[in-house]
């Protein structure tokens, strides 16, 4: 359920039950200390639809800076959303070609990596053959662990 009031009708049907409701009083209720309950009345409805009016002129100029304000943030938003879709084909278009160029660097230096694991590990293996003696094998799980 929706609280307060949310369209253009139902405010104004709201501020006319307000208005008869508090601004039109009964004729005994409305008499003043001097006598003059007429005089009261109809200065009373008058200030009522004056300030009737007022709010009326208020509620209209502030629906149209909403719609102003609207259609600058709906320009903005467009404008916005055309930036980042150029920026987005942009960076997927670069990074694509980061990817093939780094992916080549990447696999040349794991490859120069391999090599060098490579020769390492055979001078591990040579170095342990003579320390372990001719006839005993070196295991991959004992290079790994050095």
């Amino acid at each position: 359920m929706q609280t307060g009031i949310k369209t253009d009708y139902r405010l104004k049907r709201h501020a006319v039950r307000l208005q008869k409701r508090y601004a039109t009083a009964p004729s005994n209720d409305t008499e003043s200390g001097d006598g003059e309950p007429e005089a009261f009345d109809v200065q009373a409805k008058a200030e009522f639809a004056s300030q009737r009016d007022f709010l009326e002129q208020q509620a209209a100029s502030i629906r149209a800076q909403l719609a102003q304000n609207q259609k600058l943030y709906k320009e903005d938003n467009l404008r916005m959303l055309e930036q980042n879709q150029s920026m987005i084909t942009y960076v997927s278009l670069t990074a694509s070609k980061m990817t093939l160029t780094l992916s080549s660097r990447e696999i040349n230096a794991l490859r120069r990596e391999v090599r060098s694991t490579q020769k390492s590990a055979a001078k591990i293996l040579s170095v342990q053959k003579l320390v372990k003696g001719p006839g005993k094998m070196v295991t991959k799980h004992q290079i790994i662990t050095y």
